[in-house]
Parts: structure tokens; C-alpha cells; sequence
């Protein structure tokens, strides 16, 4: 069911942007991350798969990914030492998409 999915993603998203402007005022920075398809134990565990086989298997799930690949926890972690990093200090209220170009394919 995608209603569920999208409704609780744009929750998330608005509850970012209505906290950030809540808590600008005490110098609190609100930010998201909506990552895309990460190959790690829990994608490996949906796909029942072995963490050896990820490179095999896993290699015909970032077809419709424009930088061809899936993402690595390590993708998202660049993302939060971004946002955790001074620069960032002027970022608040806003979703990074760390997902290798897949949602800018979406047609909405």
C-alpha cells in the first residue's frame, strides 16, 4: 500500500519544517534525511539474502537508479556528518534526499 507509505512520509517531512520553525528561535536546527534503497542487513534480511551475496544479487536492484547503484549506509552517514557539521548552520527545515537520483525519476 503506497497511502500509508506517502502519508507518513509527508507527515514527517511537514513535522521537519513546522520544529524548525518552533525551535529557530533557540538556535535548534530541524533537518531530515529520506534515504533511498541502502543495501544493509535489513535489505539483505527483506530480500533473504547473505551479507556475500549483496554484490551478487543485489546488483539488478539499482536499475532504475540513475547513479546505478544502491546506496551504502555510508552514503547516509555523509549526509548526517553534513548536517551535523557547521555547514550546515544555515540549513533548517529541509529533507535531504540521499538516494542516488531515484526519486527525481518519480513522475508525481
Amino acid at each position: 500500500l503506497n497511502a500509508p507509505y506517502g502519508a507518513a512520509k509527508a507527515g514527517i517531512i511537514n513535522f521537519t519544517k513546522t520544529l524548525a520553525v518552533e525551535l529557530a528561535p533557540y538556535n535548534i536546527r530541524v533537518n531530515a534525511i529520506a534515504p533511498g534503497v541502502i543495501t544493509s542487513g535489513g535489505l539483505l534480511e527483506l530480500l533473504n539474502m547473505e551479507p556475500g551475496q549483496a554484490s551478487e544479487k543485489g546488483e539488478d536492484l539499482p536499475l532504475a537508479v540513475p547513479l546505478g547503484r544502491c546506496g551504502k549506509p555510508e552514503d547516509i552517514a555523509g549526509g548526517v556528518i553534513y548536517l551535523v557539521s557547521d555547514a550546515s548552520s544555515y540549513v533548517t527545515g529541509q529533507t535531504l534526499i540521499i538516494d542516488g537520483g531515484l526519486t527525481t525519476k518519480l513522475v508525481i
